[in-house]
């Protein structure tokens, strides 16, 4: 078996990448939002489960067979991305938006399109358009529960 082809390379680079990007965070930062990047991770991870019957996009080449398809993305850039994105316009909910619209539609467009020549994965029964939508959506979840999170840590023990 070859593990260290072109596309297995590119798969580890991005996980790898993602992480490393995170090393300029300091350390308040990173414990401070690394709850929302594993809920992301989480949201993602679900969706994976739920392709497995909808069928709404195949991944072609993965890391690790034997855990989920989604792996290098969900433990990567769907972790590090939302902590960059909250680290930078927490706070300021309209900004936060504008970013994730515009890294939905990178996501769905050129990068969906590159990783799916590359033979990476591809969409089936999704267009980009729901890819977007979906990623768009996901992320007001996600920043209600960033919300949720400061909220409960920002209160002390002895207002329980």
């Amino acid at each position: 078996m070859d593990y260290m082809n072109g596309k297995k390379m590119i798969l580890y680079g991005l996980l790898v990448l993602s992480w490393a990007s995170l090393l300029k965070l300091d350390k308040f930062t990173f414990k401070r939002y690394l709850p929302v990047g594993t809920f992301t991770a989480l949201i993602y991870t679900i969706l994976s489960e739920v392709n497995a019957n909808t069928k709404w996009w195949k991944v072609l080449e993965t890391i690790f067979p034997k855990l989920p398809s989604n792996f290098p993305f969900a433990l990567g850039p769907f972790v590090a991305l939302p902590i960059w994105i909250f680290k930078l316009t927490f706070g300021r909910f309209w900004l936060y938006l504008l970013m994730n619209i515009v890294s939905g539609v990178l996501f769905a467009y050129p990068i969906t399109k590159l990783f799916d020549k590359l033979g990476i994965y591809t969409l089936k029964k999704m267009t980009r358009i729901q890819l977007f939508f979906l990623s768009v959506i996901s992320s007001i979840f996600i920043y209600v529960y960033q919300v949720f999170i400061d909220d409960t840590l920002k209160k002390r023990p002895d207002q329980y």
